[in-house]
This record gives structure tokens, sequence and C-alpha cells, in this order.
């Protein structure tokens, strides 16, 4: 019970984001504590006593007590509320106030000077020094230098004898000179060697921030998650060697899963313990809440149940990415954790949560996009197929278009207006290179310069054209690319007029059709419907004759029979 009474007083709960202003904090909180009490105590035992007893006689030293008191109550207050600043000009004025008041107020109510009242001067000098910056120490100064000028003035016009025994004033004076040297001791081992502790620890957490960002950029080689795990737990349990470090993930339904490296320096990881997010232990509250906790052998067994036989005190720090649980990290010690060291694993924590879901998306995308090297291959193929198909079809319907037409169509020869066909066996050497290779060709001669240019449609050659201009006139870039264009246009208008052709075509049948089914649907006599359809399909296909069977039951014999001659 006084233990967690103590630990209650003497515990700053205010958290000072600089490291000397929390250490300055703490020394100063138990100071103003232990003061506030002193002086209330001596307030409460001897000097109301003495005023309800005797009446006042000494009102400098209960003021004193009195201010004494105040001051340190209110310089806990602020501390506690993270206003370290005026709580230390406050204890400041106090132990300034303390010390110089016997050189203020003498025996007889007046400023003096002499050996007992100079033993307090240093003390606030002390103070300010460790205390405040250079500007802090200056108005100290100034202060103590006034009170003690106050003094000596003072002092200048006393004229009586005063007769001193020193033997009657010696236990006063050792008492007196011991309390000072002991405060003065207390100010520079309390604060002055804090610095030097503050500036190890500052120098520590430098030199483990450039390890930890060396170490971070060696995770960032690894591209298997397994790998980066094994690497990460090694190299942890090797750099901090006086502390247990556990790794724990969440798993699909957010319980942490103990990770635990193969027995040898493989990628082999193996799940441990799970624990589940209800549990009471602090590495579950840390999945819960988000935030960094504690934990020892001082809290009760629920809490600490996850510690080992052989450590004291453990801290388990969530790995988080906005607000995301990846896993904890389960540190154990024999020994506390310094500030300094858990704002080294804050930053650890925070850093592996990066690390970690880099590597995740890195693996999420290099997956997509394997996906999709799949997907664009397998459509690659498919237009490939597409097109291959498309050629079939152009390449079917033109020859089939071009062998319908005849021979004629083999190649027209352009002279004065008027198209004359040309046969295969004519063609010039140098458009039967171009319809062969799909590609423009320009050949001269001693006269004129000819350009050969594919006609071609859906990369299918339909076939070429060929112009001759004088061999005095040099070919540039861009009549070159106007026959090109001339001949697209012209693979455009063949399709076009062979779409035109089918159209027609098609509507000629249709309408045809249209007029024999009007012409049967007229007829009211069988004779003479199955008359006028040997006729109109003889006349529609340009048939030599037309039969058609009519089967009544099992019965195939010719009813109508229509020869060139005659119709039946």
């Amino acid at each position: 019970m006084i233990r967690t009474i103590l630990k209650f007083i003497f515990t700053v709960r205010y958290q000072y984001t600089n490291p000397i202003h929390q250490q300055r904090a703490r020394t100063l909180l138990v100071i103003c504590a232990i003061i506030a009490v002193a002086a209330l105590l001596s307030l409460v035992t001897i000097q109301i006593p003495d005023v309800l007893r005797e009446g006042v006689t000494d009102p400098i030293g209960l003021a004193s007590s009195v201010v004494v008191a105040l001051a340190g109550a209110l310089g806990y207050i602020l501390i506690q509320r993270g206003y370290l600043i005026p709580a230390t000009w406050i204890f400041l004025f106090a132990l300034t106030f303390g010390s110089l008041s016997p050189i203020l107020f003498g025996p007889d109510g007046t400023p003096t000077l002499n050996g007992t009242s100079l033993v307090f001067v240093p003390v606030p000098l002390v103070a300010a020094g460790v205390l405040v910056r250079r500007r802090g120490l200056v108005f100290i100064t100034a202060l103590v230098f006034l009170a003690v000028a106050a003094g000596a003035l003072s002092q200048s016009t006393q004229r009586d004898v005063i007769r001193i025994i020193p033997a009657e004033h010696l236990d006063s004076d050792l008492v007196l000179v011991s309390t000072t040297v002991i405060t003065i001791l207390v100010f520079v081992v309390a604060f002055a060697g804090n610095l030097e502790r503050i500036a190890n620890q500052s120098m520590m957490v430098a030199r483990e921030q450039r390890w930890i960002n060396r170490f971070i950029l060696d995770l960032g080689r690894y591209q298997n998650e397994n790998a980066l795990l094994n690497y990460l737990i090694i190299t942890l349990r090797q750099h901090f060697s006086r502390w247990t470090i556990e790794l724990y993930l969440t798993d699909e339904n957010n319980n942490l899963v103990q990770i635990i490296r193969g027995v040898s320096d493989d990628v082999t990881i193996r799940h441990g313990a799970v624990l589940r997010p209800y549990e009471a232990n602090s590495l579950a509250e840390a999945a819960r809440t988000g935030h960094m906790t504690s934990t020892s052998l001082s809290d009760d067994l629920p809490r600490r149940s996850h510690l080992s036989a052989s450590a004291a005190y453990g801290v388990a720090l969530p790995i988080l990415l906005e607000s995301r649980l990846l896993g904890v990290l389960d540190i154990q010690s024999k020994e506390s954790f310094t500030t300094a060291e858990l704002e080294i694993l804050s930053l650890l924590s925070q850093l592996l949560g990066l690390t970690l879901q880099q590597l995740r998306q890195l693996n999420g995308l290099q997956s997509t996009i394997q996906t999709s090297d799949a997907i664009i291959a397998q459509l690659e193929s498919q237009l490939q197929e597409y097109e291959l198909r498309q050629r079939r079809s152009v390449t079917d319907v033109w020859g089939s278009y071009v062998q319908g037409r005849g021979k004629e169509a083999i190649g027209f020869d352009l002279v004065s207006g008027s198209a004359t066909p040309v046969p295969a066996d004519d063609l010039p050497e140098n458009i039967v290179a171009t319809l062969s290779s799909g590609a423009l060709n320009v050949s001269t001669t001693d006269t004129e310069q000819i350009i050969n240019v594919p006609i071609k449609f859906r990369d299918y050659n339909l076939g070429a054209m060929s112009f001759a201009v004088p061999a005095n006139q040099p070919l540039n870039k861009r009549q070159i690319e106007v026959a090109q264009v001339v001949a697209e246009r012209l693979a455009l208008a063949l399709e076009n007029t062979r779409l035109f052709e089918q159209s027609q075509a098609q509507a000629l049948r249709e309408r045809k059709a249209s007029e024999i089914a009007a012409l049967l649907m007229s007829a009211t006599d069988v004779n003479v419907v199955l008359n006028v359809a040997a006729e109109n399909f003889k006349e529609a296909l340009g048939a030599v004759h037309t039969r058609i069977y009519i089967q009544p039951e099992m019965m195939n014999e010719p009813v109508v029979g229509l020869q060139k001659e005659a119709a039946r």
C-alpha cells in the first residue's frame, strides 16, 4: 500500500517530449514534494505549537515556512500539468527567498551580513545554474547581489560591539554548513549529473536510430515475406541480445500468432502460440488499443502471463499502418526499460509496419502484374486468332469475288481515261513483286520512275497500283505518302463497292423470292402452285429443268417435271 502511494506521488504523469525536460521534471517533482511535506511538518509540529504557546516570536521564520510549503505544492501541481518552466521559477524564487532571508531580515529585523547569513548565498546560484538558462542565472545572481549589497549597506551603519563565543555556536554552524553543502550536492548530482546521463542516452538513441535505418534498408532487399521475417527475428535477437524478443502477426481471425524462425538459417518460418484479442495480458491489450503497453512482475498474473521465467519487465509495441494492426512486437528484459529505449523500440515498430506493408503491397502488385500478363497474353492470342480469321475471311471473300468476275479482273491499265484489262501473264515484274511482298516499291528506268504501291485492306493485299513519273522529277517523302493514302482510300472504295454489289445481289434475291412467294400464295390449285413454282425456280436459278416431288405417305413418284423445251 505504501509503495503504491509513493509511486503515485513521485511519478510524473505528464509526458514531456524533451528527455531533458522529462528528467528535470522527475527530479524537481521529488524535491518539491519533499520540500512541501517538510515545510508542512515543520509548521504543524514546531512553529504552530510555539505560536500557540508563546505567541509569534519569529514572524520571518513562520512566513518562510509558509512560502516554502506553498511554493513546493504549487510547483508540484504545475509539473504534473506540464508547466515545467513556471514551476521551475516558483521553486527558484522560493529557494532564493529562503536563502536570502537571513541577510534581508537580521536579528533586529534589518538587513545585515554575517558568517551565518552568507552560508546559504551559493545555494540559489547553484540551483539557477542547473535549472535555467544564462539569462535566468544572471537574474538570480542580480537578486543575490542586491540582497548582499543591501545587507552590506545596513551593516555599515552598525557600530555596536558584538561579542561572539565560537564554541557556543559550533552546533548550529555545523548544521548550517552541512545543510548548505548537502543542498548544493543534491542539486549538482540531481540535475548536472542527469545532463551527462541524458547526453549519453541521446547519443545512444542516435546510434540506435542509425542502426535501425541501416537495418530497415537491409529488410528492403527481401521480396519474400518468410525470408524477411527470418532475417528480422535473427537480427533483432543478435543486436538486442540482453532482451527476449518475440514477434506476433495477426491472422485472418485477428488473432496474434507467434512467428518462430526455423532451426537452421533458412527461410522456414513456424507458427507458435496463438493469443486471442480478448485475453487480459499486455500483448492482447496492445493489439486492442493500438498503443504501447508495459508490464512487470508487480502486475497481476493475467496481465503478465506471457512473461518468460527469466524476465521481470515487458513491453508490447503494436505494429500499425494507418491504424490497421499488422502485429505486435514483444520485448522482455530483466531490467526496466528507459525512456530512450522505449523511444527506439517505438520507432522500430513503426518502421517494421511500413516494411511489412510495402512488402505485401509489392507481392500483391507482382501477383496483379502476373495476372495481367496472363490476361494480356490471352487477349493477344485471341486478337491474333481474330485477325487470322478476319484475314482468312477477307481472303475467301475477295477470292470468291474475283473468281466470280472472271480472268478480266486480273488487272487494268488506265490510259487516256479508259481501263483495259490486263491478263495475269502480262503483269509487270515490279507489280508481281509488290503483290507478293505487300511492300511499296520504287524503281527507275531511263525515262521514268515507277512507284508500285500495295492496295491493302485489313492487312490483306487486294492488289497493287503503279504510278509512273518522269525520271527527272525527284520523288519526295510527301509524294510517297500521298500515293500510300490513295492506295488506302482505293482499298476502302473497293471494299465498299464489293459490299454494295453484295447488298444489291442480296436485295435482288430477296425481291425475287418475295415475288415468287406472292405468286404461290395467290394460286388456289395445287397443280397451278406446282407449275408456277417450277417455272419461277427455272427462271430465278437459270436451271435447265426443274422437278418437284411430293411424297404423300410412302409414295415417291414425280408429280411435275419441267424440261427445257416444255413445262409440265
